[in-house]
């Protein structure tokens, strides 16, 4: 029998300081999942602006009483707006983890039983840093991924595959020393530092959660600058 599981109401219980971030988070996953909340009481761009006045009230407050009443009023308002935006994704979820996480909320349970493993990483980008021997790469938000490994070399010859549940393989496809960067990351943008400036440079990402690893996904090869 499937888990049912709910939001897990946590806004009003996290430090003060702590509730803008939380705020971000939501408005972000809402807005890149507004068709399966149609109808939220509070949209990802209206939550996003007030994690902003949020933050900013926060770093007022105690400059003046007229200042901790304004920060008051704000923290009491987007308590009840973030309560009611609960309150949707519960009904719309219907006890689905899977459909509680794309809001951007923890779910009440712990076990992730019943959501699966997080699907191939898609959108992969390498960018230029201002660093020498940097890089970057992003991907697409994925609801159910905790973070994602990154494995970069310079060898074409080199394969990286899912060979189990928690398990990537890498074959080096020949007898000369390489070198190879594994990176766990728990952002959508990450950078991989200590790359040989002028290689042209390959990675593999496969993100991952409690249930196991994702299949792998690569972004199109980069020089690294010099």
């Amino acid at each position: 029998m499937r888990e049912t599981i709910n939001c897990l109401r946590e806004y009003a219980t996290l430090k003060e300081g702590d509730q803008p971030a939380y705020l971000v988070r939501m408005g972000s996953f809402l807005t890149t999942n507004t068709a399966t909340f149609p109808d939220i009481p509070n949209a990802g761009s209206v939550i996003t602006g007030h994690a902003g006045t949020l933050l900013t009230k926060f770093g007022l407050k105690d400059t003046s009483e007229t200042a901790m009443n304004a920060y008051i009023t704000e923290r009491d308002l987007v308590i009840t707006k973030v309560e009611a935006n609960y309150d949707d994704i519960d009904l719309v979820a219907q006890g689905d983890g899977v459909i509680v996480a794309k809001a951007g909320v923890r779910g009440t349970s712990a076990s992730t039983a019943s959501i699966g493993i997080p699907s191939t990483p898609e959108n992969l980008k390498f960018a230029y840093v201002d660093e020498a021997g940097e890089l970057q790469i992003s991907r697409d938000v994925d609801s159910l991924a905790l973070g994602s490994v990154i494995i970069t070399f310079t060898d074409p010859a080199i394969t990286v595959v899912k060979s189990g549940n928690t398990q990537l393989t890498i074959n080096t496809g020949s007898d000369n020393r390489v070198e190879i960067h594994v990176d766990v990351s728990t952002t959508i943008k990450s950078i991989i530092q200590r790359l040989e400036e002028g290689k042209k440079t390959y990675s593999v990402v496969s993100n991952f959660n409690r249930n196991g690893i994702s299949p792998v996904a690569s972004p199109r090869p980069v020089t690294v600058p010099s």
